[in-house]
């Protein structure tokens, strides 16, 4: 099972309400998580298969929210069916190992180094556990630009 090191300011921020560290580790571990550490700026937790969704700050953050219930419910996104002029072309020498291939476009992204390490870390563990070291699955992130 994957450990994943959160930013505690961004989770507490996220969650929208202050805790004591002692408070903290308790609804943590009330989360179906099992918590290593409280540190600093640093929560360490080990995410069992069955909860993807705590791998990253922002879905560690809704479901603390939620148990808490500061926030409950999930966010509404609005989704556009995308032009036809956008085309992903697939190598054939990929299709014997990686038989589907999915694509999503995600515009008005802000990104700074925090953000683009948390996508680094979530794609990884994703590897690492459903992806069994990409042997299964992979997942790439690319600048539409290019």
């Amino acid at each position: 099972m994957p450990t994943v090191t959160l930013n505690k300011k961004t989770v507490m921020r996220l969650v929208g309400k202050e805790m004591p560290d002692e408070e903290l580790k308790d609804r943590i571990s009330m989360l179906g998580t099992d918590l290593e550490s409280v540190e600093g700026d640093s929560i360490e937790v080990e995410i069992f298969p069955n909860r993807p969704d705590l791998l990253s700050e922002q879905g560690f953050a809704r479901a603390l929210s939620s148990f808490l219930g500061v926030k409950t419910g999930l966010s509404k996104f609005d989704i556009k069916k995308g032009k036809d002029d956008y085309r992903v072309i697939v190598d054939q020498s990929v299709e014997s190992v990686r038989p589907f291939t999915a694509c999503a476009i995600v515009k008005v992204l802000m990104f700074d180094d925090e953000k683009i390490r948390e996508v680094i870390q979530i794609q990884e563990k994703l590897h690492v556990t459903y992806g069994r070291n990409r042997k299964k699955c992979a997942i790439g992130v690319y600048p539409l630009e290019k």
